[in-house]
């Protein structure tokens, strides 16, 4: 019988900064709604980034300031958690399909945003309910809505990717938002902000406490290389169409979609969701909660 699983999703903000008092602890653990840890099991994880990058950045900066995110985290000494880029890739969708090997991926996405919440980015972290072991995980970037850079300093308007994206990554390695306002899972942040972009003492407190370096396995040495997906005619899957609202819905491979939001209100245009749990305050939308339904993905076949 299979496990069930959950999704869970988490989104950055870029909005005023608001400075919170920083605590001796203040870092916090993805938990499932039974309270388990979410977690990797194993130090050791790769990840792609799909083909076409950034629409906006076209220097090739783009897939640095990914690679660079990633690294921040690998670089912390005191622990073993390691995430190597694997290669660039075709693939394009989100989510884990039970049938078939995990991609953790990065995606850009100017066009046809799939859901109806407008945040700046979403990182999907799936999850077995039943210990919290991480599956799989994927961070989609909203290029529709939001300009982003690589150059904060000459464009302080726009959002700072790798500002972003090291954020984000924190999220893939298990750690929630932070109350250290000085911490790079702080879930706040401010146009043209790259502060984020260097951990701080709490984020590399948190992430030692989930993978101990004492722990540690070596890493097989990853080679970068093309990963193409083919799909049969017509059979490409596309992503989950997600709402706010009641209640939530089961996959019928076992997976329920919780969606945990942070989105950026205020914004000339910028759609909002429906307050569901947390608060409005000013022209902030704090910490929401959310569901979403999504079919399964087809059946795929990989090739290297």
């Amino acid at each position: 019988m299979r496990a069930a699983l959950l999704l869970l999703r988490t989104c950055a903000v870029l909005v005023t900064l608001v400075h919170a008092p920083t605590g001796a602890v203040a870092w916090n653990q993805t938990e499932t709604s039974a309270g388990k840890k979410v977690r990797w099991s194993t130090p050791c994880h790769n990840y792609y980034i799909n083909e076409e990058g950034s629409h906006q950045i076209v220097d090739g900066s783009d897939m640095e300031a990914v690679k660079a995110s990633f690294k921040a985290w690998t670089d912390v000494d005191c622990s073993a958690l390691t995430f190597q880029f694997a290669g660039e890739t075709n693939f394009s969708t989100t989510g884990f399909g039970q049938e078939e090997s995990p991609i953790n991926l990065v995606v850009f996405r100017d066009k046809k945003w799939p859901y109806n919440e407008r945040p700046v980015a979403f990182t999907a972290v799936t999850y077995n309910k039943d210990d919290g072991l991480i599956l799989d995980a994927d961070i989609e970037l909203n290029e529709q809505d939001y300009a982003f850079t690589t150059t904060p300093d000459k464009e302080h308007f726009k959002i700072d990717l790798q500002n972003t994206l090291t954020h984000e990554v924190g999220h893939v390695a298990g750690l929630d938002h932070s109350s250290d306002s000085e911490s790079t899972m702080y879930f706040k942040a401010a146009p043209g902000e790259s502060s984020k972009r260097t951990l701080g003492p709490d984020d590399i407190e948190g992430l030692c406490t989930l993978y101990p370096e004492a722990n540690a396995k070596p890493c097989a040495a990853v080679k970068p290389q093309y990963l193409f997906i083919d799909f049969p005619e017509g059979k490409e899957p596309g992503g989950c169409s997600a709402s706010v609202g009641r209640g939530g819905a089961v996959f019928p491979a076992g997976l329920l979609l919780v969606l945990a939001l942070v989105a950026l209100a205020g914004r000339r245009g910028a759609q909002l969701p429906r307050i569901r749990s947390g608060r409005q305050q000013g022209d902030e939308l704090l910490f929401l909660g959310a569901r979403c339904a999504a079919e399964p993905r087809g059946k795929r076949r990989r090739s290297e």
